[in-house]
């Protein structure tokens, strides 16, 4: 048996999204402790079973995208057998925390080890068919930390999200930097949108194009404004850029589309809290402490940032 554990990432905002830029989307997240998931690989004779023990579980469509990789990878490699996945974890899925592409790379990545096949990243990145638009998940999977992102030399290709991205290349790594050891505090709307596969699709080709002034706007504040505080172990200067970034446009978009998260947004913001979503949400992220609010209307989990990345449990 192998067994992975890859954390949750925070995705805080895609950055070049006009036409006829250097270059297209780029990226800025970083990578927390909880929740996070779990994949056990168990070898067996025949057939490729997948269970997810989750609370909220992925779809059968997720479930036949998954078994398609994993036959992609047996015949690939030539592996005789087949395998049993069970999935275990508070990682949920569609939460814009990245539990696809976490367990999308968990599960490649168990096969290989499991089959004494020898990999890099990039192999398991190629597989896996990740990072086209965002950087982020596939780089804080293998290391942690915070990171930026340039994306890819701009192309004519649609305007989509990573899972539905088959653009060649992956988005380019610029850096890659520790967090300080802060508190961040994940805050769960209760809702049931949850922004996934054709409805994500759907929000890049109703609202991109955006101006090249925004571009601008997202590069200042999300690398001069959070990236740096990180760099800078600067936590004030993390908790002000929160704000910032919400009035980015595409940021501000994706916001509108998760009502509950907006309204909660605006509560926060109330009580003197700077709070922003991840990703297309529903998850906001804060650097305050939330421990005097009421939690009527909303659950929160206090967590850290995570520095190493994904972790080989049973090898």
């Amino acid at each position: 048996m192998v067994s992975i554990k890859a954390s949750a990432r925070i995705h805080s905002g895609l950055i070049s999204m006009h036409e006829n830029a250097y270059r297209k989307f780029g990226s800025v997240g970083f990578s927390i402790t909880n929740p996070y998931l779990i994949v056990n690989t168990f070898r067996c004779n025949s057939g490729i079973k997948i269970t997810d023990e989750r609370l909220e579980k992925i779809t059968n469509d997720k479930i036949i995208h998954l078994l398609k990789i994993i036959e992609d990878i047996y015949r690939y490699y030539n592996i005789n057998g087949g395998c049993e996945i069970i999935i275990e974890g508070d990682l949920f899925p569609h939460m814009g925390l990245g539990s696809g592409t976490a367990l999308t790379l968990s599960t490649i990545e168990s096969i290989l080890i499991l089959n004494n096949i020898n990999y890099n990243d990039s192999d398991l990145i190629a597989l896996s068919k990740r990072g086209r638009t965002s950087g982020v998940g596939i780089q804080t999977y293998f290391k942690g930390g915070a990171i930026l992102d340039l994306g890819q030399k701009f192309n004519n290709c649609h305007w989509a999200p990573s899972s539905l991205n088959f653009a060649t290349n992956i988005s380019n790594l610029l850096s890659r930097i520790d967090i300080p050891d802060w508190e961040v505090n994940l805050i769960f709307p209760h809702t049931k949108n949850k922004i996934h596969s054709n409805k994500e699709r759907d929000f890049f080709n109703k609202n991109l194009p955006l101006d090249e002034y925004e571009s601008f706007r997202s590069s200042y504040h999300l690398i001069f404004g959070l990236f740096a505080s990180f760099l800078d172990n600067d936590k004030k200067s993390a908790i002000n850029s929160l704000q910032s970034i919400n009035d980015l446009k595409w940021k501000e978009l994706e916001i509108t589309n998760q009502p509950a998260s907006s309204d909660l947004l605006e509560y926060l913001k109330s009580k003197g809290i700077n709070a922003s979503m991840s990703s297309m949400g529903p998850t906001l992220y804060s650097f305050s402490t939330l421990k005097e609010l009421s939690i009527k209307n909303f659950n929160y989990l206090t967590t850290k940032p995570n520095n190493q990345g994904r972790v080989l449990l049973n090898v």
